[in-house]
């Protein structure tokens, strides 16, 4: 089993703070980032 590198993990926890403390269009604003970076076939 392999550990991700500290940036990665520390990304993911930041990532996961934003969106706890996040209004609701803050995190669909958050999704739709996403979506536009990850590509079309992982659109929502």
């Amino acid at each position: 089993m392999t550990t991700p590198d500290p940036t990665r993990a520390q990304q993911l926890i930041r990532a996961c703070r934003m969106v706890a403390e996040a209004r609701p269009e803050q995190i669909a604003r958050l999704l739709k980032d996403i979506a536009a970076q990850g590509g079309s076939e992982r659109a929502l």
